[in-house]
Order: structure tokens, then sequence, then C-alpha cells
């Protein structure tokens, strides 16, 4: 039951601007600097 809820509200908060969400991401991922890991040592 707490997930359906969790997919509720998610949904109801961004149904103003649903069809900004692919233009906010390409944005944010342009804008973001890059992250680099470390290797890993085994």
């Amino acid at each position: 039951m707490q997930e359906y809820l969790d997919e509720f509200c998610y949904r109801l908060n961004r149904r103003f601007w649903e069809e900004q969400i692919p233009n906010r991401l390409l944005r944010i991922c342009i804008d973001h600097k890059p992250v680099f890991l470390k290797p890993v040592v085994c």
C-alpha cells in the first residue's frame, strides 16, 4: 500500500510540469560536472 501511495504522491506533485521533465533532465545532464570514481582495487 505504501508504494501505491508514494507513486500517487509523486505523480500528483508533478502533474503540472510533466511535459517539461525531459528538458529539465537534459539541462541537468549538460550543466552537471562529471563525476570521477576511484578505481576499485581487489
